[in-house]
């Protein structure tokens, strides 16, 4: 288990570099300063450095079951869960990696 490292909007996520990090950002990649404030319903992406330190951005719902290519997010900002798992495919050395966000830890499969 990887514990998850909220960054908040005022820093770039590029430039924290290490594993869990993890940072709200809106359709254009831009930090997102209060992501709990949001609706259900509310598209986002999550920005993450997974334990194999591949970076990984993808579309997310606050409080609705996932739809076509996104994850569902609990609405928490510090230790957030995301249905259904994580699963990278990346070439140029980095390993795959396949596992979960719950609760606020990256597990693996």
């Amino acid at each position: 288990m990887l514990k998850a490292i909220h960054v908040g909007a005022g820093v770039r996520l590029i430039d924290v570099d290490e594993p869990g990090a993890f940072q709200f950002q809106d359709g254009r990649g831009k930090p997102v300063e209060d992501p709990g404030s949001l609706p259900d319903g509310s598209k986002l992406k999550l920005a993450f450095f997974l334990p194999n330190m591949a970076y990984v951005s993808i579309p997310i719902i606050k409080n609705r079951p996932p739809a076509d290519h996104s994850w569902s997010w609990d609405g928490n900002v510090l230790l957030p869960s995301l249905t259904p798992s994580i699963l990278t495919k990346r070439g140029g050395g980095l390993e795959d990696w396949h596992g979960y966000l719950t609760t606020g830890e990256f597990v693996p499969c």
